[in-house]
This record gives C-alpha cells, structure tokens and sequence, in this order.
C-alpha cells in the first residue's frame, strides 16, 4: 500500500501468547519497522520483563540487538522514505525470477542483504529456512550456507536466523539503552565475502527536521577480495552533516586468522579481540571467528586492508 513504517502489537493485541511465543515474536520485531509490545487490558500481562527472568534475559538481547542494528534499520528506512520500496519485504520483491520466494510468507527481506526467518512454532529445535540462489552468511556466526535451495538450521531460544547475503553490508554499533547515548558511540560495518560489492550509509541528527536544509550525510562503502585478503573502502562522506568523532570497526569473516591490517597503508597492531573490544585501536580475531579491526573514524576517504 506505500505505507512504510508499520508492525503490529508484539505478543497480539488480544489474548495472551506463551512465554516462548512473545520471545519468538520479539525477535522477529527485531525487523519490522515499528516495533512495540502492546495489548488490551482483557490479556494478561506481556511486557519484555512479565514471564519471569530467563525469558526477560532473552527478550533483552532481542531489544539490545535492535539497537545495535539501528544504524542499518535507519539507512534502509531513510530508503524508503525516498524510493516507496518497503525496507521490511517479501522474498519475491528481492528475487522476483527465483520461483521458490513466491509463496514464502514465514520468512522476509530487510533491505536487499539481510533475510530473516523468524521461528513461528513453540518448543521449535530447528526450522527450514529456504536461501535463494547465491553464498548466504549466517550473521551472527559468518557460517556459509549456499543458496538455491531449502536447509535446516538448529534453533534455541536464545536467537533468531538471519542470513546477510554474499558482499552484504550490516551496519551496527554497540548497545546502547536509548537513542541519546547514540552519539560518539563507534560505527561497526560488518562485510560479508564477495568478488566485489558496495553500500551506502546515510546519517543524521536523529532528532531535528535539519536533514531538509541538507544537514545531512552519505558514505559509500566498497569491498574487494583477492587471493591475498580484504580492502574496504570509505569515500569522503557527502553532505554538511558529520557525527561525533567516534571510531570505525571493521568486521569480516575472513576464513584464516590475518597476518596483517593496514589503514591507508599504515601497519596497525595485532591484538587480542578483549583489547580491540574494548577500545583499542589494532586488529584481532573474534570469538565468532571474524577478522575485527579498529581505527579512527576520520570522517575521510579510508583505506582498510586485511591479509
């Protein structure tokens, strides 16, 4: 209907879902653009903290994961204020030849790169989640999956499957507990593997209507891999807009640990990922397995090279 910016009432308006459902429903939310729990006074109580205090532990995680993934939910709904295209979408909008999205309506799109799967079924261990044609990263872990076909993946409770698309970008930053402390707080890209690929991140106040004065900007951001390792580049942001000075974190699966990382051509230090994680400018490897490095944001044409 063009109507972008909408969701429906976390855990159902009316009647009252188990504890595992309102779970499985706030993870899924995660995604939809209007996210809030909501019900009528004729249901019992669903708040993230009324299931008692392992559920309200995992519905923490589902909300603290939406806010690390704001800077990517902003840029695509931004998208969609300019282009009509929803950010949250069907899988047949994204992959229109691929006759296995058609009838898929228990998964969908965020934005081109991101494909979620919600778990729709109480006390599930695993689901089947169908990946169309292509290389497909599970975005927590980096694990390939490769696409054109139906798989099934283990499910627990604490987590919800997403799959980033080959050369996608995923914008993040650390939690944070509202929009406010946003400021100042680094900006993580998180690349998956591709030949080549390129996005781009728009930024804001957040707050004011300054962005129609243009107070605003645009970056692009290009990957490019060969036999030897990893080079993202940052282009000059466009726009009167810049944001706090912060740092950037760069974030890849890489498939081996890296033997280097250099900045515009400058060597950075190998260190352990606690030191990176927690301010550290260098390079290390996750315990999810992705090569992380961390340098200043200069708010400039960067150069980040991984081998």
């Amino acid at each position: 209907s063009g109507f972008a910016f909408a969701g429906n009432d976390i855990g159902g308006f009316d009647q009252s879902p188990s504890a595992d459902l309102f779970t499985r429903w706030m993870q899924a939310a995660v995604f939809f653009p209007f996210m809030r729990a909501h019900t009528t006074r004729r249901s019992l109580d669903q708040e993230p903290w009324s299931y008692g205090v392992v559920h309200e532990l995992w519905n923490r995680r589902a909300v603290e994961m939406r806010y690390q993934l704001l800077p990517t939910i902003y840029n695509e709904m931004r998208e969609a204020a300019v282009t009509g295209i929803p950010a949250m979408r069907p899988m047949f909008l994204e992959f229109p030849n691929d006759p296995g999205t058609w009838d898929r309506d228990d998964a969908f799109m965020w934005g081109r790169d991101l494909l979620v799967a919600p778990v729709l079924r109480e006390v599930a261990v695993d689901r089947e989640v169908y990946l169309p044609p292509g290389d497909w990263y599970e975005l927590g872990s980096g694990k390939r999956h490769v696409g054109g076909q139906a798989i099934r993946v283990p499910v627990s409770i604490e987590a919800i499957p997403v799959f980033v698309r080959a050369g996608g970008f995923v914008f993040q930053q650390p939690v944070v507990q509202h929009t406010g402390e946003m400021a100042g707080k680094p900006l993580v890209v998180a690349v998956y593997p591709a030949a080549r690929s390129e996005a781009q991140l728009y930024e804001d106040d957040g707050e004011t209507m300054k962005y129609r004065q243009g107070a605003f900007q645009t970056r692009r951001f290009l990957q490019t891999r060969d036999a030897g390792g990893v080079t993202l580049e940052a282009r000059a942001p466009e726009g009167s807009y810049r944001p706090a000075a912060r740092d950037l974190i760069v974030k890849t699966p890489l498939g081996r640990v890296a033997r280097k990382a250099t900045v515009d051509g400058k060597p950075l230090a190998s260190r352990s990922f606690a030191e990176v994680d927690g301010g550290a400018h260098g390079f290390a490897l996750s315990p999810e397995g992705f090569v992380v490095v961390r340098t200043a944001d200069r708010s400039a044409a960067m150069r980040v090279r991984i081998e």
